[in-house]
C-alpha cells in the first residue's frame, strides 16, 4: 500500500510540474506550516479554495464551507492536520485570495 501511495504522490507531482511548465502558472504561497505549502494558482477560479502540497502529495479544499475536493497521497492523519490548519486560517486564506484576485 505504501508503494502505491508513493506512486500516486509522484505521479500527481509530475502532473503538477507539467501544468506549471506548460501554462507558466504562478503559484502564490499563502503560507507554509509544518512543511505543508498552502497555495493557489494565479489563474484559479472561484469558489475560494486552497491547494496543499508536501512531499509530492497534493490536496485541494474549498474554504467556505471547508470541503475536500481531492486528495492525492495524503494519509488520514495528515488530512486531519491540513483541515485543522485551514479551519484556523480561513480568514488569512480568504483575505490573501481576495487581495491577489482584486475581489
Amino acid at each position: 500500500m505504501l508503494e502505491k501511495n508513493k506512486k500516486i504522490c509522484s505521479l500527481s507531482f509530475f502532473w503538477l510540474i507539467l501544468l506549471v511548465e506548460e501554462k507558466k502558472v504562478n503559484m502564490p504561497t499563502v503560507f507554509i506550516f509544518f512543511g505543508y505549502r498552502f497555495l493557489f494558482y494565479s489563474n484559479d477560479h472561484e469558489p475560494i479554495h486552497v491547494h496543499v502540497i508536501k512531499d509530492g502529495c497534493e490536496a485541494k479544499y474549498n474554504v467556505c464551507p471547508l470541503e475536500q475536493i481531492y486528495n492525492y497521497g495524503f494519509k488520514k492523519q495528515q488530512i486531519a492536520l491540513i483541515e485543522s490548519i485551514i479551519e484556523e486560517n480561513i480568514e488569512v486564506i480568504t483575505n490573501r485570495w481576495k487581495s491577489y484576485f482584486k475581489k
